[in-house]
């Protein structure tokens, strides 16, 4: 398990709601390098940007039509393994919401969190751990869809969060959020969040068990132990291939400079469920969007700086990366910011609610 690992119930969850849809899945495993049986194992941890791969063609295949928040409301406590049992024995949604800050990293998460109360209501704020691009919407969709989903469940009624805010334009199918999340939607927001009534926090559940949930709690700070102590050579790895703009070293170098064998740091970073060559992709995909979307610097130079010799092997790779062009990405990244811009400008101050 890895702060690069993910789920691979997940990914199967996703793959199953699609077999429903009547999506081909084969399709979408034969373009992701991942197989069934590989994903049914039980306790298995795929690398990250495996399952994102499988998420990307999946959106491509099914357009419109609310992927991220149906594949929440296929979310239960049970892929949150030993976390979820843990949150099941709970004495109240407060140790939940404890339970899950400390240990979600254990989830494979594609957002960060904070949690925190103002006035009457929780504010649970999500932001991406890294460079999203086009997926953003979806791991978002996903999040707020599962823990209604979840909450759901353990207070065994509906859950009915007071408000949720998005950070981009409301889509064709604005209306299924008012539907599976059950209250207004804010879109064109400038943060992610979901809230709902501090008097939530002290409701009782209950499957409460203090024994079980001390005994849970345990065997995830043990995981968590065991998780940062392996996610060294991860980072080790990351710093030894940015020291040097422009110079992305290979793993022979990479090795030397750890002081130990190519062999042995595979073995290590398989570990993690990740290897070399997706840490150097996921360096190289985030600093050229970085540099695309905050720098006004040619193509060419970018593609220097990530590594590129050739600009046509950068577009090529960009293109495998995020679905576009560095142009064209840079320019839609503008013309996001100049439309929200012109809303904020020509709205009132409430507001855009759908529900």
């Amino acid at each position: 398990m890895s702060t690069d690992g993910f789920p691979a119930v997940l990914t199967e969850t996703l793959l199953e709601m699609l077999d429903e849809w009547g999506v081909d899945t084969h399709l979408v495993l034969a373009q992701s390098d991942l197989t069934r049986a590989a994903l049914r194992r039980s306790g298995a941890y795929i690398e990250r940007d495996a399952h994102l791969r499988v998420v990307r063609h999946a959106l491509a295949l099914c357009v419109d039509r609310g992927l991220g928040l149906h594949f929440g409301r296929r979310i239960s406590l049970r892929h949150y393994g030993v976390i979820g049992y843990a949150m099941l024995s709970s004495a109240n949604i407060r140790q939940v919401m404890e339970l899950f800050t400390r240990y979600h990293r254990m989830t494979g998460p594609l957002l960060g969190i904070s949690i925190r109360t103002a006035g009457h209501s929780v504010v649970v704020r999500r932001d991406d751990l890294f460079e999203l691009g086009a997926l953003h919407q979806f791991a978002v969709e996903e999040f707020l869809s599962s823990w209604v989903t979840v909450f759901d469940s353990l207070l065994e009624e509906a859950f009915h969060p007071t408000e949720v805010r998005v950070n981009y334009s409301p889509p064709r199918y604005a209306d299924l959020y008012g539907t599976l999340l059950k209250c207004p939607v804010n879109f064109d927001a400038d943060v992610v969040e979901l809230r709902f009534d501090v008097a939530y926090l002290d409701r009782p559940l209950s499957f409460a068990d203090p024994a079980t949930a001390e005994l849970c709690k345990v065997r995830c700070d043990q995981l968590l132990a065991q998780l940062d102590g392996q996610g060294g050579v991860v980072d080790a790895v990351r710093r030894a291939i940015t020291t040097s703009p422009g110079q992305f070293p290979s793993i022979d170098m990479v090795a030397q400079r750890l002081h130990t064998s190519v062999r042995t740091l595979r073995r290590k970073l398989a570990q993690q469920h990740t290897s070399f060559r997706s840490i150097d992709r996921e360096i190289r995909h985030t600093l050229a969007i970085e540099y695309l979307r905050g720098t006004e610097l040619p193509i060419k130079q970018i593609a220097y700086l990530v590594g590129f010799e050739d600009p046509a092997n950068f577009t090529r790779a960009f293109r495998r990366w995020v679905g576009c062009n560095p142009r064209t990405s840079r320019r839609k990244k503008k013309s996001a910011i100049t439309a929200t811009r012109a809303k904020r400008e020509q709205r009132s101050p409430a507001t855009i609610v759908r529900t």
